[in-house]
This record gives structure tokens, sequence and C-alpha cells, in this order.
């Protein structure tokens, strides 16, 4: 009787560490996550340039009825008491930006805006939506340098160090989405005077596998905002530190 109560437990066991291992698959192999496109698996297949996306401004009625549900979204209202608990100054009116993209046939309306700095620090918000409804929200805190620097691509030289640690530049990069209703935060930083290549790719990869675990569909144009984001505030930081 107990040989045969040891095996079933082992076999119940077996069956259940069977599941967990085909859940947690990083391959995706038996996976439970909700349909979603398939993941990117480099930063230069992520930013490549993708010539059928069309972009172009908003025309002011457009602008009007979008800005009205940027700012009645609740992740607007949380954003604005975020920073402002952060210390940050109130937005900048020059820094908006409203375009609408036109992504294999998909409509997206984006809109943009960073706070004023606050000794070197700077608050970004942005908001992405197709006509279906789905979206990408992103609230981002740095001290990198705001991409409006004149003169292209900043490098160490031009942006003045608020922080330091073992007479080195502290610079960061929180981002945090909003999912199901809810904030979560990805964080990265640098302290060395060392290359740091492809941290982008690390974070668009955090993300599209948060979307995949736990069942929330990742749309095709999602990939291209990311390269969007890129391109307006990180492409310089992505491959080399340049310290």
């Amino acid at each position: 009787m107990k040989t045969s109560s040891s095996l079933a437990v082992l076999t119940c066991v077996a069956a259940i560490a069977g599941a967990v291992y085909l859940a947690y698959d990083a391959t995706g192999a038996g996976s439970t996550g909700a349909p979603t496109s398939e993941r990117i698996t480099s930063l230069g297949e992520l930013i490549a340039p993708q010539e059928s996306v069309i972009l172009r401004e908003m025309d002011p009625a457009e602008l009007d009825t979008f800005y009205g549900s940027v700012i009645g979204h609740p992740a607007f209202a949380e954003a604005e008491e975020f920073f402002q608990q952060k210390g940050l100054p109130p937005w900048d009116p020059a820094s908006h930006e409203a375009v609408v993209a036109t992504v294999d046939g998909t409509t997206v309306q984006i809109w943009s805006q960073e706070t004023h700095p606050a000794n070197g620090t700077y608050g970004v918000f942005v908001f992405a939506k197709d006509e279906e409804g789905s979206h990408q929200i992103w609230r981002m805190v740095t001290n990198i340098g705001q991409k409006s620097i004149e003169g292209g691509d900043p490098t160490i030289s031009d942006i003045p160090v608020y922080v330091w640690s073992n007479g080195m530049p502290v610079y960061y990069v929180s981002i945090w989405h909003w999912i199901g209703g809810y904030w979560y935060p990805y964080h990265y930083w640098w302290h060395n005077s060392h290359n740091h290549p492809n941290w982008y790719y690390s974070y668009y990869n955090h993300w599209w596998w948060r979307h995949y675990w736990y069942g929330y569909t990742w749309a095709p144009w999602y990939d291209w905002c990311y390269a969007w984001f890129y391109w307006r505030y990180f492409n310089y930081w992505s491959t080399y530190f340049p310290y």
C-alpha cells in the first residue's frame, strides 16, 4: 500500500513538474500565453527602416479629438501626478509631437510630450493607439539628455552631469508601461566607461515577454512603435556609451 501511494505521489509530482516546464519554456513551446506577433530577435532587425510605413503630422481636427482621448485616459493623470511627485516641472508645450502612422494597413495615432528639465532630469509621456483601441502608453524619467539638443546626436560633452559616483557620471533610464490598468517599470543605468551594446533591445525583449507570459496580445504595429521611440530618444545611446 505504501509503495502504491508513493508511486502515485511521484507520478503526480512528475506531471506537475512537466506542466510547469512547458509553461515556462523560454522557447515558447507549450506556452499558454496569448496569441502574439513573432518576437524580433535583434536590435538591428527592430530598428531597420520600414519603407511601407507612412508617417505624417496630425491635422488640427484629428489633434483636437485625439488629445481629448489622451488627457481623458487615467494613465495621463497618473503620469502627471507621478512627474509632479518627482519634482519635475510642468509640460514643455514646445516638445509635443502628434503624428499618424500607417503600419501594414493599421492606422496608429501617437502623442508624445516632455516636461521641462530639472537638474538634468526630465519626463516623457507617450500615448499610441490604433483604430481598434489597442494601445501602447509609456512614461519615462531619464537624465541622458533631451533629443532636442541642437547639432544632431548629443554626446557626453554636450550634456551637463548632475549625478556622479566614484568620479564617474551616472545616467539612467526608467520607463513604465501601462498594462492592464497598472504601471510596470523597467530600469536601466550606466555607471562605468564600458560599452553597453543593445540595451534597448533588452528593453524591447523584456516587454514582449511580459505581454506573452501574462496573456496580453502583442499587436504587430507595437514593433514599429518601439523603433519610433528608439529613433526619437535613444539611437545615440543604445550601442555605445561615449564616456
